[in-house]
């Protein structure tokens, strides 16, 4: 359990709602101390009325099952988040649906049986309330969330997971680069694993095609789903590796 968060916020969601789901559960799929694969992002980004009846009369439910229980969800509908049922009424081009399309394409393009997935992968931010808004425009807003009092007790939990070397955790760049931030504030003591790891990049490759694996660890980082020039090949060595 995350609880809720006490911050006057830009980014945190304005729903209550989803506030007390997400405080109840602050991740989505199976629960990361099941889960055998990880997914880790920044927030759990959903438009700002997501919880209006009217205009999401057939989202809202689905959100709401979705965040109760994600592996149920899976199971019933025959993929893992609501941005990909067919009577989503959002906007289809937003980050967070582009991204799960790409998930979704790891289980019905590369070989990776849907049975395999639904009880063993978790998705998990890195901060644990929902958020509004673009995060990458708003560093401020986020860096409030990501090192708030409120936020600690789920940064600690996530540390735990990412040293587990039972589970394959999948961080996209811009992710891991935070996470190295972190590791480097001496008053959290946080994401040790990450604090002398050399994350760059060659200058040839681009943002849209980073994978590798950081030495002596499970961790694989990787190029951000919802990147520019994001590269198919990315999506096939994510599979490889699970």
């Amino acid at each position: 359990m995350c609880g809720i968060c006490s911050l006057n916020n830009s980014l945190l969601h304005p729903s209550k709602q989803l506030q007390q789901l997400y405080a109840k559960k602050c991740y989505q799929g199976q629960n990361p101390a099941k889960a055998e694969i990880i997914f880790v992002g920044i927030d759990a980004n959903w438009v700002c009325d997501i919880d209006c009846e009217k205009k999401y009369q057939k989202t809202w439910p689905l959100v709401k099952k979705y965040l109760d229980n994600g592996v149920t969800f899976w199971e019933d509908h025959g993929f893992h988040h609501p941005f990909l049922s067919p009577y989503y009424e959002g906007d289809k081009r937003r980050g967070g649906v582009q991204y799960h399309r790409k998930f979704k394409r790891i289980y019905t393009k590369y070989g990776i049986s849907p049975s395999t997935l639904i009880n063993s992968v978790s998705f998990v931010e890195l901060v644990g309330f929902p958020t509004i808004g673009s995060s990458t425009k708003n560093k401020s807003a986020l860096n409030q969330l990501i090192y708030s009092t409120d936020n600690r007790s789920h940064l600690k939990q996530l540390d735990e997971k990412l040293n587990d070397s039972s589970k394959k955790i999948f961080i996209a760049h811009t992710v891991a680069k935070e996470f190295q931030k972190i590791s480097k504030q001496p008053d959290l003591g946080l994401f040790q694993i990450f604090r002398n790891k050399d994350l760059s990049v060659s200058k040839d490759q681009s943002k849209g095609d980073v994978f590798f694996k950081i030495p002596e660890t499970t961790i694989y980082v990787h190029s951000h789903f919802s990147c520019r020039g994001f590269k198919e090949s990315v999506l096939q060595k994510i599979a490889q590796n699970i």
